[in-house]
């Protein structure tokens, strides 16, 4: 029977129509309906479905919370899974599989599966009275606080996220996470209508946020600050860069007095924020050099590959290795940017139109045009037909390209940031995101306040527990 088109139903879940026949044709074959009367029978059935649901309800719910473009992502893992496990499909042997290390990022999920639960979900007013969300985890009598910014479009309830503030929390640290600058959860509850992406300007709500978050934080869970030894920040990726963006604005005394950083940590930030969504760009268009009459059929394989990996339980047994190639994974690297892009687009262009799409981001029909459409939007299209003409009207009328990339440039800040001993920085030699001059900038801007791995690509070192306990090391020191 042919899977059919892809559809959700209500208790059963989603699928295809082949799915959906198989479920309905269960019900009378199920052997509880033969041997208990019809209501015990309703009874066991339904029991067993909530016990299946509530079973799987941490990673269904964090899927929905955290994912950009949930839909199309479990709409693509389910039906390929579906036609995996039909098609008795397997993962093909090679040689040539080299995934890039930053899929060790990965392997970063807390050590306790319940720890999930022990977050709590808080929010506080911002000065134009938007309310802006948090994660914390709070703990008595702590020793300090941590405050964790993530990279680009993560949120704050993710598993790396939840990794960290376990390791922090065991240590003694309360931790408190705002979701990424450039992700809805963020900047829809800012004051301001400008587009996420000029990081001099970013950093100014960002600063007054961590400010709110840590007042509201303290006073919800009586918490002296006078009593803490320090307030250390972490940021990775674009939390790193905003990390040191806000290290070289506390150098300069333009910070919310009420906010003291002891300590600055930022691992794997990007030094130039416009030449490393270049190259993301790039990886998204690989495909490109596919013969076209292959390009679906090939692109289609990588997915499933990696679908298959990340289901093991359904059609391989485990394995470690990332059944794809460098470029394969850089490729996926690129689709999984473009789908946070493409959330942005949608939230931002919801807010506050610039009429770049055609597509009504508040239609309730033609979604899966929108998401076409702001699929093909690159982040170079995004910076100069979206950020920058914004900025343009709205007090920089000088503002280019150019300009926006130079103030973004962490070279911008060279003076104020190797002035701040308050600072330290991670970084990786084979990051796709830096170049050779970016990494012998750091070390000589940061001296012996720099620590660049050999190994772990982008944010890839994660995976190695002594990196983590080394980054939980140095906050604590």
């Amino acid at each position: 029977m042919p899977s059919g088109g892809y559809f959700n139903l209500p208790f059963l879940g989603p699928g295809t129509f082949r799915d959906g026949v198989g479920k309905l044709l269960d019900m009378p074959f199920n052997v509880v309906t033969w041997v208990m009367p019809a209501p015990a029978s309703y009874a066991v059935s339904g029991s067993f479905r909530v016990n299946d649901m509530a079973a799987t309800e941490p990673t269904i719910n964090r899927a929905f919370v955290t994912q950009p473009c949930h839909y199309e992502l479990m709409k693509l893992l389910t039906v390929l899974g579906n036609e995996a496990a039909y098609s008795d499909y397997r993962i093909p042997d090679r040689d040539d599989y080299s995934a890039d290390q930053s899929f060790g990022l990965l392997m970063l999920n807390p050590t306790y599966d319940g720890f999930y639960y022990e977050a709590r979900q808080r929010h506080f007013r911002m000065p134009d009275g938007k309310k802006l969300p948090y994660t914390c985890w709070p703990l008595r009598e702590a020793k300090k606080l941590a405050i964790l910014l993530p990279g680009i479009g993560a949120h704050r309830q993710s598993a790396e996220l939840s990794a960290l503030a376990e390791q922090l929390r065991n240590q003694g640290c309360a931790v408190i996470a705002l979701s990424s600058t450039f992700t809805p959860d963020y900047f829809m509850n800012v004051p301001g209508l400008n587009p996420p992406g000029f990081i001099p300007e970013d950093i100014k709500w960002l600063a007054l946020a961590l400010s709110g978050a840590v007042a509201d934080f303290t006073e919800h869970y009586h918490i002296d600050r006078e009593a803490l030894e320090s307030t250390v920040l972490l940021g990775y990726s674009l939390g790193g860069i905003n990390a040191l963006h806000l290290a070289a604005a506390d150098q300069r005394g333009d910070f919310p007095q009420p906010l003291k950083i002891d300590r600055y940590l930022a691992i794997n930030p990007p030094v130039d924020p416009v030449y490393a969504l270049n190259v993301v760009d790039d990886f998204f268009n690989y495909p490109e050099l596919f013969p076209e009459e292959e390009r679906n059929e090939r692109i289609h394989d990588i997915i499933m590959r990696l679908a298959c990996w990340l289901q093991p339980s359904l059609i391989n047994p485990p394995s470690p290795t990332v059944p794809l190639t460098l470029e394969e994974s850089r490729f996926l690297i690129g689709v999984n940017m473009r789908l946070h892009l493409a959330e942005v687009l949608q939230a931002q262009e919801k807010r506050n139109p610039s009429g770049l799409l055609k597509e009504d981001p508040n239609a309730w029909f033609h979604r899966n045009n929108l998401f076409a459409e702001t699929m093909s939007i690159s982040f170079a299209d995004y910076i100069s037909k979206v950020v920058v003409p914004w900025y343009q009207k709205n007090g920089y009328p000088d503002c280019n390209g150019e300009d926006l990339r130079e103030k973004c440039n962490l070279r911008s800040l060279a003076d104020e940031l190797a002035q701040n001993q308050r600072v330290l920085v991670f970084h990786s030699r084979n990051d796709f995101l830096v170049t050779d001059d970016d990494l012998a900038w750091i070390e000589a801007t940061f001296g012996p306040h720099a620590t660049i791995l050999e190994e772990g690509s982008h944010l890839g070192a994660f995976a190695n527990p002594e990196f983590v306990q080394t980054v939980v090391g140095a906050l604590m020191e």
